[in-house]
């Protein structure tokens, strides 16, 4: 097979292929070795890093075919076709998988690795995310949080697990503030609509079992009130929770010719939740 001129037709011109690249391994190359910007890698790690546990999908190694097949899948449903509109065939594909890689090897989330075959290839080091942001706005930063030295580990294990309890602290008394805004609303959906079923968003959102879809909420009322207790809710699926009961009032009451304002207190109650 002699060389040839391979048209990658969303591009502004021509690239040429080397001879016998079948899957235009030169062109991954050519993404694998290109410049990058260090410090814009640095900032973005942990999405990175998340990228390619989820494009890796629970295989420890992956060959460079498989690397371009999967990216070029993410990419596509990412930006959608009409945007990222390039198939297997297009050299694009394998520039920017080259690229991918070459982040990976940059953070040292994968090693290249000869296949079973001799082909060539890359093993992911570890399925569990290694970098994490941490701050908002201009005070955040992304860190290394595995694959530290020994002592540098065990300290980050000790961190984790001191805010670990302090959030689990936070959520157990969020709970229990939230108890009597969570009592108001099953009460008012009672009183607005005696015959209120439990909705199946309920149960998809999380904050109530789905045994309970389709049950009278009169005879389950107990079992909705202590859902946040029972399924430990952290503080933002509180608030969801909050949002999703407030729904469920406004499905009883959007049929009663006129709605009747709650008491003071339990207006109150309501607002701590949502």
């Amino acid at each position: 097979m002699s060389g040839g001129i391979g048209l990658d037709m969303f591009s502004l011109g021509t690239v040429r292929l080397q001879t016998q690249t079948r899957h235009y391994d030169a062109q991954f190359e050519l993404g694998l070795r290109g410049v990058i910007d260090h410090q814009t890698i640095n900032n973005c790690a942990d999405d990175i890093n998340c990228s390619a546990i989820a494009l890796y999908a629970g295989d420890n190694w992956l060959s460079m075919k498989s690397i371009v097949e999967r990216e070029l899948a993410a990419r596509t449903e990412r930006f959608k076709p009409r945007i990222y509109r390039y198939l297997i065939s297009h050299v694009t594909p394998w520039i920017d998988a080259g690229r991918e890689v070459r982040k990976w090897l940059h953070l040292r989330l994968v090693v290249e690795e000869q296949g079973p075959d001799g082909e060539r290839g890359w093993r992911l080091l570890s399925h569990e995310q290694q970098y994490a942001g941490e701050g908002t706005g201009r005070n955040r930063r992304v860190i290394r949080i595995r694959g530290l030295p020994p002592e540098q580990q065990a300290a980050r294990y000790a961190l984790e697990a001191r805010r670990a309890r302090c959030a689990a602290t936070a959520d157990r008394k969020a709970r229990e503030r939230a108890d009597k805004a969570i009592a108001v609303y099953v009460r008012s959906i009672l009183d607005s609509d005696p015959d209120f079923l439990i909705p199946a968003s309920w149960a998809a959102s999380g904050h109530i079992e789905g045994a309970y879809v389709g049950k009278r909420l009169d005879n389950a009322a107990d079992i909705v009130r202590d859902a946040h207790h029972r399924l430990q809710l952290t503080r933002d699926r509180l608030t969801i929770w909050g949002h999703a009961l407030n729904c469920g009032l406004h499905d009883a009451t959007v049929n009663r010719p006129a709605i009747i304002p709650l008491p003071g207190d339990d207006a109150d109650a309501l607002g701590t939740l949502i």
